[in-house]
């Protein structure tokens, strides 16, 4: 993780235990990764939230990519987040 070009870390937006899993992960790569690392939070299974919890989801993670990986035009917007940050250096 510590000498990737892009980080994405993908969670099941769909996981009552999303948010626990979710600051794990952030504590152990903090431990691991350069601060200025290039990085996307993507919140999979986004079919399986209901509108107000997506609506919760944008409030509480502004930044995060909400996608289904089983829609075409959801994975086509993951890319289009992708392809705006940073190039490596």
């Amino acid at each position: 993780a510590a000498e990737a070009d892009l980080l994405l870390h993908v969670v099941d937006a769909s996981d009552a235990a999303m948010a626990d899993q979710l600051a794990v992960t952030r504590e152990v790569l903090r431990e691991l990764v350069p601060a200025d690392q290039s990085s996307l939070l993507v919140l999979n299974k986004i079919d399986r939230v209901d509108e107000a919890g997506r609506a919760a989801l944008a409030e509480r993670y502004p930044g995060a990519v909400q996608l289904s990986a089983k829609a075409v035009t959801d994975v086509a917007a993951l890319r289009r987040e992708m392809s705006k940050l940073p190039a490596p250096q």
